[in-house]
């Protein structure tokens, strides 16, 4: 009983001989699946949609390539009597740079109008199709990382890649996104400084026109004061000063009058009013009047000071309105691809010739299995 038992197991073995001389035998079965499996794999190698990625660095802009924009903003604070910290602008554009960098509705205006997706729904029709393409774009095909200090403590930059259907495309694509965020990044600062620029031209123009004011107001209390004492004068009939006045008049006019000064309209002054001022006499008014109504106004040094900051900061605006630069430093600009990332053919032919081979063997096994239970 024992023996027929191993007998049946021997007979239900199949050894690594028996095996070997089977696949053997059905050798051009093993070569009929497999070379079917190699051309399923070729065929969808060489359809597939290519990828290839271009890469870039970048880093803080530097000074020189600033140089246009500082040279302005230094002219600004030298119009102003101020300094200028050039790396804080160069910080602060980088930063601006970065922040926008991330931003998926900055990335979804740009691909929205890219080639490489009106490339892609060309022959799409359905909105839903087209809305998972430019997804795509945004959050997959565009990468953006940062260093892993961790990892490498010298690294340095902001690595930007792009992936896209042909090397070309994938450079050309990756040069625009990093020049259109970088465009946003420079109007955005820009915008900030033209804030600070035209509150300062407001600020001055107030202070010049508060000058202007507050001196023809003068102006008109002076011509006022002094018509009113002339009429006065006239009426009480003093012709001239040193004849009518006595040795003891108001000392203070007595010297005004002996004297080539202006008369003074401040709060303490008894000439400030008509109280007094009509004891300089008819003549002496009326040359008063006549030079004061004839004269222009003399404007201290702050107002012409600030009639030339405005004048300088008016040429300013017209540099602005040119200037353009970059908001980073490439310290590997976008490159162009070699190899492509994916298909990679002989890999995948070599998984389509390896699956293959398994198949076919186990399809060979599983037959001769059941030969062997028919025979039971």
């Amino acid at each position: 009983m024992e023996q027929q038992k191993v007998q049946n197991y021997k007979d239900d073995e199949i050894d690594l001989i028996e095996l070997v001389s089977l696949l053997w035998k059905k050798k051009l079965t093993i070569l009929i699946i497999t070379t079917i499996c190699v051309l399923i794999a070729a065929g969808y190698a060489f359809t597939a949609k290519e990828r290839w990625t271009s890469k870039a660095v970048v880093l803080t802009p530097t000074t020189i390539s600033l140089e246009k924009y500082l040279n302005i903003r230094r002219e600004y604070q030298r119009i102003l009597g101020g300094n200028l910290d050039t790396h804080v602008i160069a910080n602060n554009l980088f930063s601006k740079f970065n922040e926008q960098l991330y931003s998926l509705d900055n990335r979804e205006n740009f691909f929205s109008t890219a080639k490489v997706y009106q490339d892609e729904v060309t022959k799409i029709t359905d909105e839903k199709t087209k809305k998972e393409i430019l997804n795509d774009l945004v959050t997959k095909d565009i990468v953006v990382s940062k260093p892993d200090l961790k990892k490498d403590p010298d690294a340095i930059g902001l690595s930007i890649s792009f992936s896209a259907q042909t090397p070309d495309l994938a450079q050309t694509t990756l040069k625009q996104f990093i020049k259109s965020i970088s465009q946003q990044a420079f109007a955005f600062n820009l915008d900030s400084f033209l804030i600070e620029y035209n509150e300062t031209i407001s600020n001055l123009k107030f202070e010049k026109d508060k000058i202007e004011r507050n001196l023809k107001a003068q102006k008109q209390v002076r011509l006022e004061n002094l018509g009113k004492a002339l009429e006065i004068a006239k009426e009480a009939n003093i012709k001239n000063f040193s004849r009518e006045v006595s040795d003891t008049s108001d000392l203070s006019v007595l010297a005004l009058a002996r004297s080539d000064t202006t008369i003074s309209l401040s709060d303490d002054s008894q000439l400030g009013d008509n109280t007094y001022l009509f004891m300089l006499g008819e003549k002496y008014l009326k040359a008063q009047l006549d030079i004061t109504n004839q004269t222009k106004i003399i404007y201290p040094p702050r107002y012409y000071e600030i009639q030339t900051q405005l004048e300088q900061l008016e040429q300013l605006a017209q540099k602005l309105k040119n200037v353009k630069v970059d908001a980073f430093s490439y310290l590997s600009s976008p490159d162009y691809p070699v190899v492509k990332d994916k298909p990679r053919v002989l890999v995948i032919l070599g998984i389509g010739l390896l699956l293959g081979i398994i198949v076919s063997i186990l399809i060979l096994l599983v037959l001769r299995i059941k030969e062997i239970g028919g025979k039971l």
